[in-house]
């Protein structure tokens, strides 16, 4: 497997072909950077464990908030179009 650092800067790229700074866009940690084009926000995270010989990459971004009614329809769709995703996932982070 290449060095982590090698992904850090393949992320970097793209953020850069994005037209975002990545410099700007790093976190606290390195792997991490949280970036806004336009009025999406997005946040990338790349880490490699210490035992395994391989890592990951995790982009989040936020899509809508949790309606106050209907929630159980609202549910229901995200499940159903998770059943048809691959390798992504709707998930709930805060509301």
């Amino acid at each position: 497997m290449e060095s982590i650092e090698t992904y850090y800067d393949l992320v970097e790229n793209v953020i850069r072909n994005l037209g975002v700074d990545p410099a700007v866009c790093r976190g606290e940690k390195p792997g991490q950077w949280n970036l806004k084009k336009g009025s999406a926000s997005v946040w990338v995270d790349v880490w490699k464990t210490q035992d395994q010989d391989y890592g990951y990459i995790q982009i989040m971004g936020p899509v809508c908030e949790i309606p106050a009614e209907k929630k159980l329809e609202f549910y229901e769709e995200v499940l159903q179009i998770n059943h048809d995703l691959y390798a992504c996932a709707i998930t709930k982070h805060e509301n």
